[in-house]
């Protein structure tokens, strides 16, 4: 079961989502992070699947729709990230319930204390410890074997890449195109690849196969490939949630002007916080020409994917 926190604090941590479920008879109010990354209401997975465990039943939960910063492609599942999760007994669309109180509670999520890494914080303001580092996203058969299909005509092991996200590198840095590529070019005889993310979401295309276009999509092909290159992103969250091995990349130019929104306290934080230390996490200077870090992201993944033996 999970470890439960005695500490006095967290009661008094998100106070509003607490009273919203209790006042409509739900387990847990959930932020849909309105606006901002995906990854933010992510790692809420976490949080519900120990709450489960800690009572022994499956909770039930209330959350508005999704809709990142980078927006959402039509016809998408407004609930993607709870989709086929046994620790969900049902989910309720609180625009249905009380909009004006939830919008709220996807405030107050920015007072979240931050002690450590955010899916520790969220469960310590439920005065739960995570099992695991990691989000806690569940796939089907179907949606498994559908990205395994769409991904058979590509050579083993199976790089999956992200050049995108709200904190990608800005035009005109390393890090934006010609490092991804040079990646290509120094890798294609050893792995195949293939990318995910939306042009119309200021993704990068970098000519390659790319299935995904929805969130469901797009989180069966990251389970199916041998390792994962992103920025922090919501693709760095699911990978890690499906044990993926994943390379991190933190542009720190980036990372501090959206930190910086929330307090001058939150910027030197942001790899304790965001980071998973399971994962190789690159950060992105602006002393370096691109080189270094790509030799990281290179290293890294030789040193990841299976043996040669399985190309």
């Amino acid at each position: 079961m999970s470890e439960i926190v005695t500490s006095a604090g967290s009661g008094a941590v998100l106070p509003l989502a607490k009273a919203y479920a209790a006042s409509h008879g739900f387990d847990l109010a959930i932020p849909a992070c309105r606006g901002s990354g995906l990854g933010n209401a992510i790692v809420y997975t976490r949080l519900v699947e120990e709450w489960a465990r800690s009572r022994g039943r499956p909770a039930s939960i209330v959350t508005a729709p999704l809709s990142p910063a980078t927006g959402v492609v039509p016809g998408e599942d407004p609930f993607a990230i709870w989709r086929h999760n046994p620790y969900v007994a049902s989910i309720r669309d609180a625009s249905e319930v009380d909009p004006l109180g939830f919008s709220a509670v996807d405030e107050e999520r920015r007072s979240l204390v931050q002690l450590n890494h955010i899916i520790e914080n969220v469960c310590f303001a439920y005065g739960l410890k995570p099992r695991f580092l990691r989000a806690s996203l569940f796939l089907s058969r179907n949606e498994m074997q559908w990205a395994l299909e769409v991904t058979r005509h590509l050579p083993r092991p199976l790089v999956c890449l992200h050049p995108g996200g709200n904190t990608q590198s800005r035009p005109g840095t390393p890090w934006h195109s010609s490092m991804w590529y040079e990646l290509l070019r120094r890798l294609r005889k050893e792995v195949g690849f293939f990318q995910i993310g939306r042009t119309e979401f200021g993704d990068q295309d970098l000519g390659l196969d790319n299935p995904g276009r929805t969130i469901r999509q797009t989180m069966a092909l990251i389970w199916s490939a041998d390792a994962v290159v992103c920025f922090d992103s919501s693709s760095m969250n699911m990978a890690t949630a499906f044990e993926v091995p994943t390379v991190a990349l933190f542009d720190m130019s980036r990372k501090y002007e959206a930190e910086l929104r929330y307090g001058t306290s939150f910027v030197p934080s942001i790899m304790l916080r965001w980071a998973y230390p399971q994962n190789r996490n690159v950060a992105l200077m602006e002393n370096d020409d691109g080189t270094a870090a790509l030799s990281l992201v290179i290293d890294a993944l030789r040193s990841r994917l299976p043996a040669s033996k399985y190309r």
